[in-house]
């Protein structure tokens, strides 16, 4: 086996379509994993609402912000389009010589903070506005116009440009904004060939349904910061968040005075993966842990609605949609790169 062998990789007890899909050593298929949401900045070891420092996963590379594993593996054959894009954000700045000036005095600074010449770099700065109409003197002629009535909305370079034929030069530069997540979506076409085919292919819908909804309610260790975090506080007013309470008297909140229909969980996120038989593919763009944003399901991907004997719905289009919950980086892009490699 090869190194990208997965040992997670149960494909025994998985739904799959088509319901007869073997894994082969050479079979291509995604495979959807479901995992807890596992808060990116939930302090590490006991929950509490103040005190220890943050242990939490914010930052940290690899797949995500991933609890224990939700339920059973989906696989599903390879769709028609298969690809990824990614995109950044740049965009163009407008600097003025005075800022240019600051900016270079700035790089200065931090390069060698014992720069005497810091005042110096940033004057030069403003040599090129010499004998230039300043911001001021701008606003005083819009100020004029519009005392006599006229056109005020006149920027700086309109009124240069109107009474001496230049405008400033804007200097501008493409800066980088940041690099944006990832977007990813699949579209499954799925055709019932038998009654326990159709049962598999609602199976496979609902299972996607249910993870993209949130939990009523809130989870123990929840629970139980909330009540650790108000105990011993008197005459704490309790905004709705919990049912009639003697708080005020007893100086604590009882686990069964909390109200846990005032909070909902957040679902669960998806894990997958291009798959070549047992091993993740290494030669196809892989994801981090996804939230599920759009569950789309078609009951007439044909255009009329047909049913099998039962009144299982005989054809069903599965379009569903991600967003990756963490960025992707060079380093982890170079992981892939020597994955391939091997």
């Amino acid at each position: 086996m090869s190194n990208n062998s997965n040992s997670n990789n149960n494909t025994g007890s998985a739904m799959r379509y088509p319901i007869d899909m073997s894994i082969e050593e050479q079979s291509d298929y995604i495979r959807f994993q479901f995992f807890k949401y596992k808060a990116p900045f939930k302090r590490g070891g006991e929950v509490t609402l103040g005190g220890a420092s943050n242990e939490g996963y914010y930052g940290e590379t690899g797949e995500g912000s991933i609890g224990e594993k939700a339920g059973s593996d989906v696989l599903m054959y390879m769709p028609q389009d298969v690809s990824t894009s990614m995109s950044s954000s740049w965009g163009g700045k407008e600097i003025s010589n005075a800022a240019a000036g600051a900016l270079s005095a700035y790089s200065n600074y931090i390069t060698d903070p014992n720069d005497k010449n810091l005042l110096d770099n940033f004057q030069a700065g403003l040599k090129g506005l010499a004998g230039m109409p300043t911001s001021a003197g701008a606003a005083l002629v819009r100020m004029g116009l519009s005392a006599t009535g006229a056109q005020s909305n006149l920027t700086q370079n309109d009124i240069l440009g109107g009474t001496s034929g230049v405008i400033l030069n804007p200097n501008t530069e493409v800066l980088f904004g940041g690099p944006a997540i990832r977007n990813i979506g699949f579209k499954f076409k799925m055709m019932a060939r038998s009654e326990e085919e159709a049962i598999r292919m609602i199976r496979i819908c609902r299972t996607f349904q249910f993870h993209a909804a949130p939990k009523l309610g809130m989870s123990v260790d929840l629970k139980d910061m909330f009540i650790r975090g108000l105990d011993g506080i008197a005459k704490v007013k309790t905004f709705g968040f919990f049912k009639d309470t003697d708080l005020h008297k007893k100086g604590k909140l009882k686990e069964n005075e909390f109200a846990v229909n005032n909070f909902i969980q957040i679902p669960n996120l998806c894990l997958f993966k291009y798959m070549t038989g047992p091993d993740v593919n290494p030669y196809l763009t892989q994801y981090k842990a996804c939230a599920i944003t759009n569950v789309d399901v078609n009951f007439t991907p044909d255009g009329s609605y047909s049913t099998l004997i039962g009144g299982y719905p005989s054809a069903v289009e599965l379009s569903l949609s991600f967003v990756e919950t963490k960025l992707i980086y060079q380093s982890e892009i170079s992981t892939y790169e020597e994955a391939a490699s091997n």
